[in-house]
Order: structure tokens, then C-alpha cells, then sequence
């Protein structure tokens, strides 16, 4: 009887240890897998992620320039995109793009934002320069949307740069922007020189676009903003106006004016015509949503008279 006992006890005992060796083993496997999943998710992690939206294969909003018809008379490479440049001074770093042949980021080096980063006093977001030109017959363009041509930079021994973009047409005619920056100066010349103006222009009449936004710099963006306003000399050369930013509105100007500004708390951008401008509007808003950080967005609509003949230069400053 007691073999028998033995016997039980030595099955239930080699029972338990067979349960226990799967049990542990079983938990083993369970371990490893899980430690093999960790791997997996962080090497994906490490991927960059595929977005599988409608709109994933589009091209960045800076590769997109509107689509020239084949019957244009303004020569485009569709195989150019958007290229910039960094020219600096002393006071000013500026990328420049032959999008448009324009400014498109403007750093001033000695200053900066409240939170110690750079200041940006424009980013390249917002800010355009730009006006229609006639590229065939019944078609026109915004310069702003047509990619220029950039020539190598001219330096001069007195440290002046001049950065040059050029379109041409193909029937001879060419427009120039050319950017004259100073060693130490925060002013930059910008002439626009045309050649074959009458077939470009439509009555030797040129509306500029400038748009510039006004980025939140100091800390306290409320008493930013009531410091903040749209600024232009109009008629007299030394009599100028303030608006206050605070509210969306616009303003057309009767006579003509020499220069607009957007004019934060401490710094400014602005357009000046050597020639004066013969008319034109403002409108601005200030964005509801204040962690967008925007002080104000402002669009000039502004005239010019182009002087006739087979070339034009029209002086500019910005």
C-alpha cells in the first residue's frame, strides 16, 4: 500500500514539474515576443513616416509656379524650380528667390526676438512682390509667380552688392530686378528695369503688389499690436499718417504717396517710390487666432506711371 502511495506521489510530482517547465517556457516565449514588437515599434519610429493621403504626392507650395501656356511670350524652363541665395551686410541677411526675383526672408543680425531667437522681419510666408505683365496675346501673369533668372553677385570694393534676376521674352523684351545693398545699411535699392515696356505693360501703367506681415517680436503681443501701425507719407514729403493695426480695414490713397510701412514696436517694412507712387490701396487684418503670433498681414495695391519709350527704369527702395 505504501508503494502504491509512493508511486501517486511520484506521478503527481513529476506532473507538476512537466506543468511548471511549459509554464515557464510558455512565459519565456511570451517574453521574447514582446521584446521583439519593442524592437519593431521602435525601429519604426525611427522611419519616417508615409503619409498615405490624397495629398501626399503634391509638390511643396515653393516648387509651384502657375503653368504657362506654350503660346506664352515669356521664356520658362519647366525644368527649374525654385532656387534661393544669401546675401549679407553688416545689418541684414537676406535669402533672396528667383520666384518672383524677389526678397523672400529678411534677418536683421543686430537685434533679436524676445525669446532670443533670430528676428525675422519677414519669413517668406506672406510677404510677395509682384505685378501683371502681358506674356501673349489676351494673357497676362503675375511676376510673383514666374521664375527669374539670377546672375552671380556683384561685389564692389566700397563692400556694395548688387544681386540681379532677369526674364526674358521672346520677342526681345526683358524685365530686370536689381537689389543694390549697401555695406552698412538697412535701405536697399530695388530698380526694376524694363526693356520693351510697351509690349509688356499695359498703357505704361504698372500695379505693384507688396504684401508684408508683422510677426510677433516683443513679449507682450497685445501692447505690441497697439503699437503697431500702417504708416505712408501722402502728398507732402515730410507730413506722414499713422493707422492703428488693431482692426481689419483698408485705406485708398487720393494723391500720390512716397512710401508705406508696416510698423511694428520697434521695426518696420516698407516700399518707398524715388518717383512717388500716383495712387493705389491698403487693406490689413489682424488674425483672430493670436497663437498664430501674427500681428498684422497687409496687401498695397500701388500705381505707377512707367515712363514711355522702348526701355523703363523704375527706382524703387525697399
Amino acid at each position: 500500500m505504501g508503494m502504491d502511495r509512493n508511486t501517486v506521489v511520484g506521478f503527481i510530482l513529476l506532473a507538476l514539474l512537466f506543468i511548471g517547465y511549459f509554464y515557464y517556457t510558455q512565459q519565456g516565449q511570451l517574453a521574447a515576443e514582446k521584446q521583439r514588437q519593442h524592437q519593431a515599434d521602435s525601429l519604426s519610429r525611427l522611419k519616417p513616416p508615409i503619409d498615405t493621403s490624397a495629398n501626399s504626392a503634391s509638390i511643396p507650395d515653393t516648387l509651384i509656379t502657375k503653368s504657362i501656356s506654350s503660346t506664352s511670350d515669356i521664356m520658362q524652363d519647366s525644368t527649374v524650380r525654385e532656387e534661393e541665395m544669401t546675401v549679407e551686410n553688416k545689418v541684414l541677411r537676406i535669402t533672396f528667390s528667383n520666384k518672383g526675383g524677389q526678397p523672400k526672408i529678411v534677418q536683421l543680425k543686430n537685434f533679436q526676438a524676445f525669446d532670443k531667437k533670430p528676428l525675422i522681419l519677414q519669413d517668406g510666408k506672406f510677404n510677395n512682390i509682384s505685378y501683371a505683365i502681358k506674356i501673349g496675346e489676351n494673357q497676362t501673369a503675375q511676376t510673383g509667380d514666374l521664375l527669374f533668372t539670377p546672375s552671380p553677385v556683384q561685389t564692389a570694393g566700397d563692400g556694395k552688392q548688387v544681386v540681379t534676376y532677369t526674364l526674358q521674352s521672346k520677342n526681345g523684351g526683358k524685365i530686370e530686378h536689381q537689389y543694390v545693398i549697401q555695406a552698412d545699411d538697412y535701405m536697399i535699392d530695388f530698380n526694376v528695369n524694363l526693356v520693351g515696356a510697351s509690349n509688356l505693360l499695359s498703357e505704361n501703367k504698372l500695379g505693384l503688389i507688396w504684401q508684408a506681415k508683422a510677426q510677433k517680436l516683443e513679449k507682450d503681443m497685445d501692447w505690441e499690436t497697439q503699437q503697431s501701425h500702417i504708416s505712408y507719407v501722402e502728398g507732402g514729403d515730410y507730413d506722414f499718417e499713422h493707422l492703428a493695426v488693431g482692426k481689419n480695414d483698408d485705406l485708398k490713397f487720393e494723391q500720390p504717396i512716397s512710401w508705406v510701412a508696416l510698423k511694428q514696436q520697434f521695426f518696420a517694412a516698407s516700399i518707398v517710390a524715388k518717383n512717388k507712387f500716383t495712387g493705389g490701396e491698403i487693406r490689413w487684418e489682424t488674425p483672430g487666432d493670436t497663437s498664430l503670433e501674427i500681428i498684422a498681414k497687409s496687401t498695397a495695391n500701388l500705381r505707377l506711371d512707367v515712363p514711355e519709350g522702348s526701355t523703363a527704369a523704375i527706382p524703387l527702395q525697399l
